[in-house]
């Protein structure tokens, strides 16, 4: 975790910052590894669950249906609307 932080504008270090602050994402994203790292084992501890959750299921989805062209548009059409929602809220609001 960082022992300092930027003040706003000022380029400078702050001594003596309050440790609670590096549980926070930062204004810069200075805690932008841990981060990542929190969320990537918070979906990959939910991946494990959700396989082991009946392990004898059967596949519902296959590899060859998700090549599927129109699959791939829908996906396409997804992360095109999710980019629009990101860039919308980035001007909106503080996230």
């Amino acid at each position: 975790m960082c022992n300092s932080i930027l003040g706003s504008n000022s380029g400078k270090k702050v001594k003596n910052m309050d440790k609670s602050l590096s549980w926070f994402l930062g204004p810069k994203s200075e805690n932008e590894n841990e981060f990542k790292k929190a969320a990537e084992l918070i979906i990959e501890d939910y991946l494990h669950w959700r396989r082991n959750y009946f392990p004898k299921d059967a596949l519902l989805i296959n590899k060859s249906d998700q090549r599927e062209a129109e699959i791939q548009q829908e996906y396409d059409s997804f992360f095109k609307q999710l980019h629009i929602l990101l860039a919308e809220l980035s001007v909106t609001s503080l996230l």
